[in-house]
């Protein structure tokens, strides 16, 4: 196992190809046409997936710096794939950490020792358990479809703990990928504000959630699908924003990053996603407290209270505002905060009605969509998920399945925390800090969605906390050529 660095010729190349990408989209919204991003689109992804077969790991930088571009194209279905609704976002979910797989299975034989350790182990086990739910599933179609969905994030870890990322090759890929984030939150962001609009592309942007009077909330989403689109590279991208500033000496690019910072901030207040605004807060302060920048806490939470002190008519405004996002309608009983505890408790009573069988092992993959909808007559009509990864592992592999996620997350925390404490290179160490607020938003948002399911932040997470747990192997063997020497 070795550190994995890029020469300057090649990474240069890689990020070249990233070009093209732009043009895609920029052809798409001059046409306002969806066959015009397929051409180009299919090209783009042909010439990357065959750069992945030549260099996999500078193929991989390249699609995790541009994934968020690709999923602004998520309406874009492929014309001869209609009946398995097959568009961008699914083909690369699907092919990228399959393609990945079979290259590394095949080159690196380092890939294999990760699968000794005690999360390796528990890795397997639970893509295990989960492959064996697909036997006994509702629909196996959509339980593929979830299984590829949550199977390539533990690909990706596998395959960053098996050959790291040097720090300046992975500094190159968190810049590009910040960079690229602005092209969608910017288009969501001018389009809040009235400034461009989409709604002749994209029926669905522009989400309104209204019931309370004449008060509106107009949720961020831009050319997603949803505000919590958003959300998810957000919760991504403010850590390791904070990494890269942190460890930048450049003056004009630690201004970039210090605006980057601002603008994420102003991007989540305008998603009106309530638990967002509690994550990038909670990240804030505790990487603050980790890097015992007291003061500075202290002076960022007084700077809140003195904008709210000055603003009590905005604030006031404000409020009732967020009555619509809390609250459920007269319409809509699962909108609102407490919307949602009227579906979980729906959810776990249908549960607990269950079989032994199924309360044990679950119902099979991707059941929520399908069974609940049957069973409940309240939920049916409204089509409402459960809205918690948690619950959706107790419906999908019971009880038993449930247990190895939680295992899995306690050793995912468990190994980020111990890379905070070997690590003496104090980049290093702060990027752990990183990874680790990354997880800590990922287990917030996990009561309220299901990111394990989602690319755009499963994927970060897991790979990067891969680079933590590879760069643990790396010590160990230096320590022992060290050893050996003395």
């Amino acid at each position: 196992m070795k550190e994995v660095a890029l020469n300057s010729s090649s990474s240069t190349l890689v990020y070249l190809l990233c070009i093209p990408i732009a043009l895609a989209g920029g052809a798409l919204l001059a046409l306002q046409e969806k066959s015009s991003f397929f051409f180009i689109g299919s090209l783009v992804l042909l010439l990357m997936f065959i750069y992945l077969l030549g260099n996999p790991i500078k193929g991989i930088i390249l699609f995790l710096s541009t994934k968020c571009v690709f999923d602004m194209f998520w309406f874009v279905k492929l014309p001869f794939a209609d009946f398995f609704e097959l568009n961008v976002q699914r083909v690369i979910g699907i092919l990228f950490p399959l393609v990945i797989l079979g290259i590394f299975i095949i080159k690196e034989r380092s890939f294999l020792r990760t699968l000794h350790t005690a999360l390796g182990k528990v890795i397997l086990l639970y893509a295990a358990f989960n492959l064996l739910a697909i036997s006994f599933a509702p629909s196996t179609s959509r339980a593929l479809v979830q299984f590829s969905k949550m199977i390539g994030s533990y690909i990706l870890f596998f395959v960053f703990a098996s050959a790291p990322l040097a720090q300046k090759d992975l500094r190159k890929l968190i810049h590009y990928f910040l960079i690229f984030l602005w092209i969608p939150l910017g288009i969501a962001f001018l389009e809040n504000f009235g400034l461009v609009s989409f709604s002749s592309i994209v029926q669905n942007t522009g989400y309104i959630f209204s019931s309370v009077g004449e008060v509106y909330a107009t949720r961020l989403v831009g050319l997603y699908s949803h505000p919590f689109d958003v959300v998810r590279y957000l919760v991504v991208a403010f850590p390791l924003t904070l990494w890269m500033l942190s460890t930048e000496k450049n003056p004009s690019t630690s201004l970039f990053y210090k605006l980057n910072l601002v603008f994420l901030s102003l991007v989540m207040w305008r998603t009106f996603y309530r638990t967002g605004w509690i994550i990038l807060a909670l990240q804030l302060v505790f990487w603050l407290k980790m890097g015992k920048r007291h003061k500075t806490m202290l002076a960022v939470i007084l700077i809140c209270l003195f904008v709210v002190l000055m603003n009590l008519s905005f604030f006031a405004n404000f409020y009732d505002s967020l009555l619509v996002i809390f609250s459920p309608s007269s319409e809509n009983i699962f909108s609102g905060l407490s919307g949602r505890f009227v579906i979980w408790s729906f959810h776990l009573a249908k549960f607990a009605q269950s079989s032994t069988f199924a309360q044990l092992f679950g119902h099979g993959l991707a059941s929520d969509n399908i069974i609940y909808y049957e069973m409940s007559d309240v939920l049916a009509p409204a089509r409402q998920s459960n809205h918690s990864d948690f619950i959706r592992n107790l419906s999908d592999t019971g009880v038993v399945g449930l247990g190895i996620y939680l295992l899995l997350l306690v050793l995912l925390g468990k190994e980020l925390l111990s890379g905070v404490k070997r690590e003496e290179d104090p980049s290093w160490r702060a990027f752990a800090h990183a990874i680790f607020l990354i997880l800590g938003g990922f287990l917030l948002l996990s009561n309220v969605a299901d990111p394990s399911l989602n690319p755009s932040i499963a994927w970060y997470l897991w790979g990067f906390a891969g680079i933590v747990v590879g760069r643990k192997f790396l010590n160990d063997k230096l320590k022992q050529k060290q050893d050996h020497k003395a």
